[in-house]
C-alpha cells in the first residue's frame, strides 16, 4: 500500500500502517502485514472511522489504560487532510478492529500535523511539535490515557528546542527522545532529551 506521512505500530505479530497520503488523496485504511508469512492484508473496520488523514501519531495503548477488557488499543491523535487539520482522538480496537471517538476534557492542544507521539512510563500521551498552516509549535501536552484528560501546555523550563515537525521520538525509560524534523527554513539534525519523571 504506496502512502507517506501515516503511522506504523507493531500489534503482536502483525505490523499496521493506518492512513497517510498517497500522493493524490488523504487516507483513513489499515493494512495489516503478517511479519509471519510477509503477506499484507486490507483490514476490515467497524464504529467510526476517522476522517481521512495525513502526519497523524498513532500510539499502542497499554493494557492498564484500557477500559473494562483487556484488547490491544491504538490511539490516534490529530493530523490533517487537504482542507483541514484536527486535534482529535479515536481509538482502534485490535481485537475488535472497531473505532470510537473519543470525548476529551481539559486545555486541548491546537489542531497539528507533523507532531510527534509516545506512551510515558504513567501510561499518558505525550505530544509535542508540530503544526498547521503558516505555524510551527514546540509546545509539550499530555493525556491522561485513561480519564481521556488534557493537561494543557506543559512549561518546559530546560526543554526548548526550535519549533518543528516531521521528527520522531520515543522513549527509552522515562526520557523522550527527540531527532531532527523541520521548519520552512530549517531541516533538524539535533537530538534533544526530556526526562519526564
Amino acid at each position: 500500500p504506496a502512502r507517506a506521512a501515516h503511522s506504523a505500530n507493531i500489534v503482536g505479530q502483525k505490523l499496521y500502517i493506518f492512513g497517510g497520503n498517497n500522493g493524490a488523496i488523504r487516507l483513513n485504511d489499515l493494512h495489516s502485514l503478517d511479519t509471519q508469512t510477509m503477506t499484507w492484508k486490507k483490514e476490515t473496520c467497524g464504529g467510526k472511522l476517522p476522517p481521512p488523514r495525513a502526519g497523524h501519531s498513532m500510539t499502542l495503548l497499554p493494557a492498564e489504560s484500557s477500559s473494562e477488557d483487556c484488547n490491544p488499543k491504538l490511539l490516534c491523535f490529530a493530523g490533517g487532510d487537504i482542507t483541514d487539520v484536527y486535534n482529535d482522538v479515536h481509538v482502534l480496537d485490535m481485537e475488535t478492529l472497531c473505532w470510537s471517538p473519543q470525548h476529551t476534557s481539559g486545555p486541548q492542544p491546537s489542531p497539528r500535523a507533523g507532531h510527534a507521539g509516545a506512551i510515558l512510563p504513567n501510561g499518558n500521551l505525550v505530544v509535542w511539535g508540530g503544526g498547521s498552516v503558516g505555524r510551527v509549535t514546540a509546545d509539550l501536552h499530555v493525556l491522561d490515557t485513561a480519564q481521556m484528560v488534557w493537561s494543557g501546555a506543559i512549561d518546559l523550563k530546560k526543554f526548548s528546542p526550535e519549533p518543528r515537525v516531521g521528527h520522531s521520538v520515543c522513549m527509552w525509560g522515562s526520557e523522550m527522545f527527540v531527532f531532527g524534523g523541520g521548519d520552512s527554513q530549517t531541516v533538524f539534525g539535533d537530538l534533544c532529551i526530556l526526562d519526564s519523571d
